[in-house]
């Protein structure tokens, strides 16, 4: 992974693999983040079933995901499957639920959640295959 700014393919790859999971687990919110405290970015996909149980089994779904995306170069080790009542994910959802007819939008340099971002991106709810 570049660990300079995110890129449009890095962000239509992740569109890709969020639609595809959403099959599985129902995602509530999906973005990637560069924080202060992680040497690279990472897509966070959050859903209700990791709030009581462990991502476990969601990252067996993933691994199927990532059988089928058309970006071999993609490793699933850039995701974090997370519960939406992680402060992360409740970010994510409040600003999803405070401007529901955005397009994904990309945040940096601010608080988010429990970290300060560097960089990052929000997917809309629910993702779509639109162009951005």
């Amino acid at each position: 992974m570049d660990y300079g700014p995110l890129v449009r393919e890095e962000i239509e790859t992740g569109r890709e693999i969020i639609e595809k999971f959403h099959a599985y687990r129902p995602v509530k919110a999906a973005f990637w983040l560069k924080s202060g405290d992680d040497s690279q970015r990472y897509l966070y996909i959050a859903s209700d079933e990791f709030n009581e149980r462990s991502p476990r089994e969601g990252y067996a779904d993933l691994a199927h995901v990532m059988d089928t995306v058309d970006d071999k170069e993609f490793s699933e080790f850039w995701i974090k499957l997370i519960g939406t009542d992680e402060p992360l994910a409740q970010e994510a959802i409040k600003i999803s639920q405070k401007f529901p007819t955005a397009m994904g939008a990309r945040f940096g340099r601010q608080m988010f959640g429990n970290v300060y971002a560097e960089d990052g991106y929000l997917y809309e709810m629910p993702v779509t295959n639109s162009a951005h």
